[in-house]
C-alpha cells in the first residue's frame, strides 16, 4: 500500500473518531458530512450571504475536504517524520489542515458565497464544530448499542440458566 493511501485511511479513521469497523467509519463520516453541509447552509442563510444554496455549500464542503485531506496527508508524510516528539508528529496534520482552511477553503468560500472573510471563516469553523459533535454523538450511539448487546447477551444467558434450573 502506498504511503498516500495508508495516510488517507489513517486520516479518515481519525476524522471518524477511530471507529471499531469500516461500516461504523462510513456511517460516521456520512453523518458528519451531512452535519457540516446543513450547518454551513444554515449559517449562510442566517448571516444573509448574498449567494447561498445547497449546491454551493456542498461545493465548499468538497473543496474543503479535499484541501484539508491533501494538506494533512502531505504534512504526515513529508513533515511529521522530521519531528522527534510523538505529540508534534500527531499535531502536524492538524496544523496543515488549519492552514489549508485559512489559505484555500475560506477564500474559495468567500468567492462562492460573496461574503466577508471573517464571517465565512467563522461559518466554516462552526460547521466543523457541528461535524465534531455529530462524530461524538455517533460514537456514543455505537458504544451504547455495543454495550446494550453485551447486556442483552447476559440477560439471555441468565434466562437460559433459569430455564435449566426450573
Amino acid at each position: 500500500m502506498s504511503p498516500w493511501t495508508s495516510q488517507l485511511i489513517r486520516f479518515a479513521r481519525f476524522c471518524a473518531g477511530d471507529p471499531a469497523t469500516n461500516l461504523q467509519m462510513a456511517i460516521t463520516l456520512i453523518i458528519a458530512m451531512i452535519a457540516m453541509v446543513v450547518s454551513l447552509e444554515s449559517y449562510a442563510r442566517s448571516f444573509k450571504f448574498p449567494v447561498r444554496d445547497s449546491n454551493r455549500c456542498i461545493g465548499v464542503f468538497l473543496v474543503g475536504a479535499l484541501a484539508c485531506s491533501f494538506a494533512a496527508i502531505t504534512g504526515a508524510i513529508y513533515i511529521a517524520p522530521k519531528f522527534a516528539s510523538h505529540e508534534l508528529r500527531t499535531a502536524v496534520p492538524l496544523v496543515f489542515s488549519a492552514i489549508a482552511i485559512a489559505a484555500v477553503v475560506t477564500p474559495f468560500a468567500v468567492f462562492v458565497f460573496k461574503g466577508s472573510y471573517m464571517k465565512t471563516l467563522s461559518g466554516i469553523f462552526l460547521s466543523i464544530a457541528a461535524a465534531v459533535v455529530a462524530v461524538l454523538m455517533t460514537k456514543a450511539v455505537f458504544t451504547a448499542v455495543r454495550k446494550g448487546e453485551g447486556d442483552l447477551d447476559k440477560t439471555r444467558t441468565r434466562k437460559e440458566r433459569m430455564r435449566e434450573v426450573l
